[in-house]
């Protein structure tokens, strides 16, 4: 995060606002999780169903576990030009 946020200030831009918004990623995996699995089973060959599902970050997947345990999050910022 501080070597975004270096660069970001680097850039000219301004940090107006940051907010994490990893439970609501993960509460969203959480509720279509199901589906995903279903779509992955039903249309992906056998063979490339395990990339899919880390893409997709079904339940178990390394994309998810990481943003559960922390060592992934997600945020989101609003910038600003500075002002010259």
């Amino acid at each position: 995060m501080e070597k975004l946020e270096k660069s970001l200030t680097k850039s000219g831009l301004v940090l107006v606002e940051k907010q994490n918004i990893t439970p609501n990623v993960i509460k969203a995996l959480e509720l279509i999780d199901q589906l995903k699995k279903e779509k992955i089973n039903k249309n992906v060959p056998t063979i490339l169903r395990h990339v899919f599902s880390e893409f997709a970050g079904v339940k178990n997947s390394k994309t998810y576990n990481g943003f559960v345990d922390g060592n992934l999050v997600y945020l989101t910022a609003v910038l600003q030009k500075k002002d010259s």
